[in-house]
């Protein structure tokens, strides 16, 4: 059964995925001095 969002909702929803998306990238830099470049390469690939 499919539900259907009001306005509200759906931009809560985006709104938290996007903050979501934006603290993965904030990781990637650290990952990638830390020499995890697959991990990084990974938040990369997650957060797009």
């Amino acid at each position: 059964m499919k539900q259907q969002l009001d306005d509200e909702s759906r931009k809560a929803l985006v709104s938290y995925r996007l903050q979501r998306a934006l603290e993965t990238l904030d990781e990637v830099p650290y990952l990638y001095k830390g020499g995890y470049y697959n991990t990084a390469i990974n938040r990369l690939y997650y957060a797009a």
